[in-house]
C-alpha cells in the first residue's frame, strides 16, 4: 500500500494497518502535550498523536522521508 492509498483511508482502517503492517519504534510527547508514537511501515513512517486527557486518538501522519524522524534522534544514547 501507497501512502497516498494509506491517507486516504479512514482513521479507523489506518490504525487497523498499522497495527497488522506496522512496528511501533519510538514515542515522544508534541509540543502541545499529546503522546506521539512512531510506526515503521515497509515504505516509511507514520506518527500516531493520542490525547491522554480525553483518551482519544487525535490524527496520524505519514512520511517517507527520514526528516520526520529528526524529535526521536535526540533520545537515542550512543554509548562511545
Amino acid at each position: 500500500m501507497t501512502f497516498q492509498q494509506f491517507d486516504i483511508l479512514c482513521q479507523h482502517m489506518q490504525y487497523r494497518d498499522l497495527i497488522l503492517n506496522g512496528v511501533c519504534i519510538g514515542d515522544r510527547l508534541a509540543e502541545d502535550d499529546a503522546q506521539v508514537l512512531l510506526f515503521q511501515l515497509p515504505k516509511g513512517y507514520v506518527e500516531v498523536y493520542f490525547d491522554h486527557e480525553c483518551s482519544q486518538l487525535l490524527h496520524a501522519r505519514s512520511f517517507e522521508d527520514t526528516e520526520g524522524l529528526d524529535p526521536y534522534l535526540s533520545n537515542v544514547k550512543i554509548p562511545v
